[in-house]
């Protein structure tokens, strides 16, 4: 197996003396081979920030990070302090199971996303930007530099490429790899796959993706809204949050490595491994972290656009609000996919070519979740559909109220 180059800061010791300077980082001097440089494009070569040289207030560099993505952004509640632990967990990826990716989408264009990915950029570790790559080049410079990742106008591209989408999916969880044949002898070998990536397109991800992600979403900001213009000529402030960042983490590695934080009611499953390294860091910064997380958590996550979870949770969530809105506890089909047919910003409307959902098709969709359609007695007549307690189990496992917690198993 082919062993991934390591973090530099991951053999320093874990806490730095006071007012001491670290030992110099050696930049990379080796030579291009022969054959190297007579190919077209350019070496890919990473420095890791170099740590600042004092020790450093975790609050207060989190803080002024948090500040900054603010003040170039219009931002929902919340994500200025999801972005900033996103960042200070990319200094130190490899000490967590998984490594959560970082969706920032909009709607359309002119949202800001080029200003937070120069940010995100700016502040992490070994950055490799692109707006386009494939699977190859992709296993072999996270196998060789474990860089972050920033991939832009992901949506021009990712679709319909399940190889990549894979890959992506892999890496997500510490020790992913790849496996391919190398050499004459063909040898299967593996390559590491693990690494911070930040995913930025307009769009939902696919849903494997939305899974393994933290999103953030940006809208356009109207005039005088954004206190200051980004000026991607001036960055020095920005550098220097990033040394400070470096020297935080090094400094603190062990603990947060050791840290296993309480995270809020309905963070569970995949979106508990998402968050659970932002809130690792929250906790050994201390001060009001943790509950400025659990504030992002709500705010985000109730925020998150169902659909991205899939068809059958979407259609979830409409019945629930239909059972609560006619206020009965059994509905034939006909009448569901009637109520359906009402709500323009859903697909039921015009569901399959151009026809709006049918009783046959609503079986479809919820058949996977275990629901099915029974007798129902309306008045004197007896009817195909569905109870409200016939959603219990699937309301309580797929979707959340807005404190995070589990829907209720009674119409209200």
């Amino acid at each position: 197996m082919i062993d991934p180059i390591p973090d530099p800061l991951q053999s320093e010791k874990p806490a730095l003396a006071a007012n001491k300077e670290p030992a110099a980082l050696k930049p990379n001097t080796k030579k291009p081979s022969t054959e190297s440089q007579d190919l077209q494009g350019s070496n890919i070569a990473f420095r890791p920030p170099e740590p600042w040289p004092y020790a450093v207030n975790g609050d207060e560099v989190l803080q002024e990070v948090s500040r900054t993505f603010s003040k170039y952004l219009v931002l929902p509640p919340g994500a200025a302090d999801a972005l900033t632990m996103w960042c200070a967990h990319a200094h130190c990826f490899d000490v967590f199971l998984c490594s959560p990716r970082l969706n920032l989408r909009s709607p359309e264009k002119g949202c800001g996303k080029t200003t937070a990915l120069d940010l995100v950029t700016l502040l992490v570790p070994k950055p490799l930007k692109t707006e386009n790559i494939s699977v190859a080049p992709l296993f072999r410079v996270v196998q060789m530099h474990a860089p972050t990742l920033l991939v832009d106008e992901v949506d021009s591209f990712l679709k319909g490429n399940e190889e990549l989408r894979g890959l992506l999916n892999a890496g997500h969880r510490r020790g992913g790899k790849v496996f391919r044949c190398v050499g004459e002898g063909h040898e299967v070998r593996g390559f590491n796959v693990s690494a911070p990536v930040v995913l930025a397109g307009i769009g939902q991800l696919p849903p494997t993706l939305h899974d393994r992600s933290i999103g953030i979403s940006l809208v356009r900001a109207k005039p005088g809204e954004v206190s200051a213009r980004f000026d991607s000529r001036h960055t020095e402030r920005e550098a220097e949050l990033c040394r400070k960042l470096a020297r935080w983490i090094a400094d603190n590695r062990t603990i947060i490595e050791a840290c296993d934080p309480g995270l809020p009611a309905g963070c569970h499953n995949r979106t508990a491994d998402n968050w659970r390294p932002l809130f690792a860091i929250a906790e050994a910064a201390g001060g009001s972290w943790p509950e400025r997380m659990r504030q992002a958590f709500a705010a985000l996550e109730t925020g998150t656009d169902i659909a991205a979870h899939g068809r059958g949770v979407e259609l979830l969530s409409d019945l629930r609000d239909i059972f609560g809105a006619i206020r009965l506890d059994r509905l034939p089909s006909k009448r569901i996919c009637e109520e359906l047919g009402k709500r323009e910003d859903r697909p039921w409307p015009e569901y399959r070519n151009g026809f709006p959902i049918s009783p046959v098709q609503l079986a479809k969709l919820l058949k996977p979740f275990g629901v099915t359609p029974r007798d129902v007695r309306i008045e004197t007549e007896v009817l195909k559909g569905y109870h409200l307690e016939d959603f219990t189990d699937a309301f309580a496992r797929y979707l959340a109220t807005p404190d995070g917690g589990a829907t209720p198993a009674t119409n209200q």
